[in-house]
């Protein structure tokens, strides 16, 4: 039991590294650039979107809370108790790279506005392309147009435009994310109340993170007793909150999230092995408010009001546990993005079923 716990123990404070070190460069991105004074927004590339660069993160972070949820199908009748350490990585889609935004060419519209000889022969508006805070860095675009010189002769020129924003070096090779929170359950007329929170330090933005969640599983094959399999409803509320005093400024920066789970657990047991299906509905959302004063400019005030919403969706997991020892299961989730969930350390005392 020692030894287990001891490796158990190591493996977490090393995904604890790993998580808190993408975690805290991504949300400090955020942060920064999704605020009007201090990020991209307040540079020549008026139409940066705050919400498409950001939305893979809020993406990520649902996939990631959303999942690990479920040991088994099955509820039991009488008092039951788990403490678990579930574990889970999600990869990132080839969707989470990229998002399409539209920027005015102010080039032709000045060229137009200011020689009448001009024939730009692009529209107003293009789109692009852009890269996600988890994106590659975007080079310059060179469109060529032509034009009618004083002469009458024909000529061309060229127009270059830069694509609004630019992807994190530190984060643009990375593939897939972990995640760890402790959870407990409390079990009683086939219905558990599961419970989770961890207070996690990120370091690489002088601050922390709040991680808290609550799920509620029944158990309807008390009802349906004819039925050759187990059915649970479940439903998960999951929570995570941060606040940045950036350098030189007073107040804060308030970043929020919110991810939920709706739908079924549906699963049949052999012996000590027990295969289980989630099936159901994910979300996930961020919010980031708060107010910040520059120190040496008190007119410098930055009040973000910022909502974005993460792409998630249909969510499917399978799932194989075994009823024995620490009670492992172990599983991989499909949805907005793919994922494994892994759940090794187990205490579990069952009620009767």
């Amino acid at each position: 039991m020692g030894f287990v716990v001891k490796i158990i123990s190591h493996i977490s404070a090393e995904l604890r590294f790993i998580f808190a070190k993408w975690l805290g460069i991504s949300l400090l991105l955020g942060l920064f650039l999704c605020s009007p004074n201090m990020g991209w927004s307040q540079s020549a590339y008026s139409s940066f979107d705050e919400a498409g660069y950001t939305q893979p993160l809020v993406t990520l972070l649902g996939s990631l809370m959303n999942s690990s949820w479920y040991q088994s199908s099955r509820i039991g009748k009488d008092f039951g108790f788990q403490v678990s350490l579930p574990i889970t990585l999600a990869y990132l889609s080839s969707e989470d790279y990229f998002y399409t935004t539209k920027q005015p060419r102010s080039n032709c519209s000045f060229a137009r506005a200011n020689n009448s000889n001009v024939l730009c022969d692009l529209p107003d508006f293009a789109s692009y392309e852009v890269p996600t805070i988890f994106g590659p860095s975007a080079g310059d675009v060179i469109f060529t147009y032509y034009h009618l010189q004083t002469n009458g002769e024909p000529g061309s020129g060229t127009i270059r435009e830069t694509t609004a924003g630019d992807g994190l070096n530190e984060l643009s090779l990375m593939k897939l994310a972990p995640f760890f929170i402790p959870q407990v359950g409390f079990s009683m007329g086939y219905t558990e109340l599961k419970l989770r929170y961890i207070y996690l330090p990120l370091g690489v933005i002088n601050t922390s993170a709040h991680f808290s969640g609550v799920g509620l599983q029944h158990d309807l094959s008390s009802y349906l007793k004819e039925i050759p399999f187990s059915l649970s409803i479940a439903s998960s509320l999951s929570f995570w909150s941060l606040e940045l005093t950036p350098s030189g400024y007073t107040g804060a920066l308030e970043m929020s999230g919110l991810a939920t789970t709706t739908g079924l657990v549906v699963g049949k047991q052999w012996g000590l092995w027990e295969v289980f299906t989630e099936i159901g509905w994910e979300t996930s959302g961020m919010h980031l408010g708060g107010r910040i004063v520059d120190e040496e400019d008190p007119l410098d005030i930055d009040e973000p009001n910022l909502d974005v919403s993460g792409r998630n969706g249909f969510r499917l997991a399978l799932n194989v546990a075994v009823h024995m020892g620490y009670h492992p299961v172990v599983g991989q989730s499909f949805g907005s993005q793919l994922g494994q969930q892994f759940n090794v350390l187990i205490f579990k005392k069952e009620g009767e079923k």
